[in-house]
């Protein structure tokens, strides 16, 4: 997620992108980003968050208990997390 929408063109089938150009797009992101994950989660979105942690300059990260509906089996801890990086504190 990010508070501030890129104004930059996105393909149009982002999901067919290779590796390679993931990665390039991901390297462009010079907006304040958080990824937010589930703990308990899609494993797969763990593996690559791992893989790809650098390559946007500015993340930071959170999570939840939970699976794939985690803000929505815990709102509370999640608003107040995404409220904090909107008000950059």
């Amino acid at each position: 997620m990010s508070a501030i929408l890129a104004r930059q063109p996105v393909p149009e089938k982002i999901q067919n992108l290779t590796e390679s150009q993931c990665s390039e797009l991901m390297s462009q992101i010079t907006c304040p980003v958080l990824a937010y994950l589930a703990v308990d989660g899609y494993a797969g979105i763990h593996r690559l968050a791992e893989l790809r942690q650098g390559l946007i300059k500015d993340m930071q990260h959170a999570s939840s208990p939970g699976h794939h509906h985690f803000h929505m089996q815990h709102p509370h801890p999640v608003v107040q997390t995404i409220l904090r990086f909107i008000q950059g504190t």
